[in-house]
């Protein structure tokens, strides 16, 4: 492990931070006390996030600034891609702010940090029944949600998710079980299709997949998946884009060609308005999303073993290294351990 020092007096530091010094090394540093403001919350981590595929992207160097804005990363120190300080989720307990949040358990969009401070607005209190571990889902939730209103699905459409990983699992098990669609999911790697079945989510493998749909949701960023995902739906259907802040994918099929088969495509994504829910601030769409995560059936979604914070740059390095999916990743903090 690596362990660096930000500032020359270590009797300042009370916090720590993982930041990626440069592509494929990623370090522990100590950190400056947090800010103590009114419009401000304390945040003591007990576990934070690891989306395993943007993670991979920022420790290769593969991503740039403009992934970051596209993934809204409100509290990213840095420049990408190195040194930065990124992450997707933390949760933790507020040390201080209002009296209503003392003490609450709360999720945050916040790089690894054993403790800092961010404005009142970015947190979200977890509510009764959503566990720790399970409100890092929040982020993936909150993006099915934005894909679920931008498709505005009709009770009992046909619809398909394309695509691997937390999200499009969330996202088929919400159509499922909450808009009452007749959902399946198509599965790119052996892993989402066992916790599809885990799910109770209907899949099928690509030679498989139906056609002729109501909605079609594309999550992947597998080369030409877009282009098949846009040839899954019906004259009049709906694709909605989810993937394109990761691959920038361009569709080769042109819009006058979607347009003669009455293809709509939305490019969908949590951070901004989805069409029909332009009344949602975004507190509440988070504060929503959160309250989606209590079927303790999506636990089956995160790695069942965590990842102490101090081990985090040799973890991050061996699952950024591999080549298939993996699991969405949890990193255990000292505070939890107490």
């Amino acid at each position: 492990m690596t362990k660096l020092k930000t500032q020359p007096d270590a009797q300042l530091a009370q916090a720590e931070a993982f930041w990626f010094v440069r592509p494929g090394e990623g370090a522990i540093c100590e950190e400056l006390p947090p800010m103590s403001a009114s419009a401000y919350v304390s945040v003591r981590a007990l576990y934070s996030g690891v989306c395993v595929e943007t993670h991979a992207l920022v420790f290769h160097g593969r991503a740039q600034e403009s992934f970051a804005r596209a993934l809204d990363t409100p509290n990213l120190v840095g420049q990408l891609p190195a040194p930065a300080k990124f992450g997707d989720s933390v949760v933790g307990v507020v040390e201080d702010g209002p009296p209503a949040l003392f003490g609450r358990r709360v999720l945050v969009p916040h790089p690894h940090q054993t403790l800092f401070s961010v404005p009142r607005e970015q947190v979200t209190p977890l509510p009764h029944g959503v566990s720790e571990r399970r409100g890092l889902l929040v982020s993936e939730a909150e993006r099915a949600l934005a894909a679920l209103w931008a498709a505005r699905p009709q009770l009992g459409e046909e619809a398909l998710v394309v695509g691997e990983g937390a999200a499009a699992l969330l996202l088929a098990h919400l159509a499922h079980q909450r808009a009452h669609l007749k959902v399946t999911l198509c599965p790119t790697t052996a892993l989402t299709a066992t916790l599809a079945r885990q799910l109770n989510v209907p899949c099928c493998e690509v030679e498989g997949a139906p056609a002729d749909l109501d909605v079609v949701w594309h999550l992947s960023p597998r080369d030409g998946a877009l282009e098949w995902a846009l040839g899954r739906a019906a004259p009049g259907g709906r694709v909605v884009d989810l993937s394109h802040h990761l691959t920038a994918q361009t569709p080769a099929v042109l819009p006058g060609e979607l347009a003669a088969r009455g293809v709509e495509l939305t490019f969908a994504h949590p951070a901004r308005h989805a069409p029909g829910a332009q009344r949602w601030s975004r507190p509440q769409r988070r504060a929503l999303a959160a309250q989606l995560l209590a079927d303790p059936a999506l636990d089956a979604l995160l790695a069942p073993a965590h990842i102490d914070f101090e081990d985090l740059p040799d973890a991050l390095a061996r699952l950024c290294r591999l080549e298939e999916a993996s699991l969405y990743q949890v990193v255990r903090y000292p505070a939890a351990q107490r």
